[in-house]
């Protein structure tokens, strides 16, 4: 895989929120540090402060994502659930909060400010489609290859990795994304992929770090 530079959006930190720290390591690497409390409303509202609302929706996201503890693989949900819950008592935590950070609503966040970068009106972000071709590629046994070669390295899948270690727990959450445009006969081509890794310490309530990767697949 090859890294060039990217197209299609611009970070910078003059017209963001008071919440929003952008600190650009290089061209193609952008990192955000959120307010937790901030980030965490956000999310609560979607759910409306409803804890019923989160458990369904945890639910229906286990399923469809992989969620590992302390880098182990956990396709258990009531012994996911059981064991966070649990432990968050023991601790005197909100187990509903850290419920809903481990739901698709984790991405809402990320994706807003992914959003505000676009500056080319044809250009949107979506999951990754292992039908699409690559760089105008249609068809081809070259288009074929490509399209395996990201299925390979990349998929669509929302990862949660908790870690508690010595009651510090914090979550590392990662999914990869697309810019893509839409061509004259109605196709979808992926231009560039975008790696979103999020940090969210949750013992410790500071700082939520988001950090994007612009890939370019050659």
């Amino acid at each position: 895989m090859k890294i060039e530079k990217n197209k299609f959006i611009f970070i910078n930190d003059d017209n963001t929120s008071d919440n929003l720290h952008i600190n650009n390591q290089n061209e193609n690497e952008h990192i955000i540090l959120l307010d937790y409390d901030t980030y965490i409303s956000k999310i609560s509202s979607s759910y409306k402060n409803n804890s019923s609302n989160i458990n369904d929706q945890f639910i229906k996201d286990f399923s469809r994502a992989s969620y590992k503890i302390n880098n182990i693989t956990e396709n258990n949900i009531y012994t996911f659930i059981d064991y966070f819950e649990f432990l968050l008592y023991q601790l005197n935590f909100d187990f509903s909060e850290f419920l809903m950070l481990c739901t698709q609503a984790v991405m809402g966040c990320p994706l807003e400010i992914l959003y505000k970068t676009i500056y080319n009106k044809n250009i949107y972000i979506g999951e990754l489609n292992n039908t699409n071709n690559i760089n105008n590629i249609n068809n081809t046994k070259k288009g074929n290859k490509l399209n395996k070669n990201i299925d390979s390295n990349f998929n669509n899948t929302l990862k949660f990795n908790i870690f508690n270690n010595k009651n510090d727990i914090y979550l590392l959450i990662n999914k990869t994304l697309r810019y893509f445009y839409v061509n004259n006969i109605g196709v979808d081509i992926t231009v560039n992929l975008v790696d979103v890794n999020i940090y969210i310490p949750f013992y410790t309530k500071e700082k939520i770090i988001i950090t994007y990767k612009i890939l370019r697949n050659k």
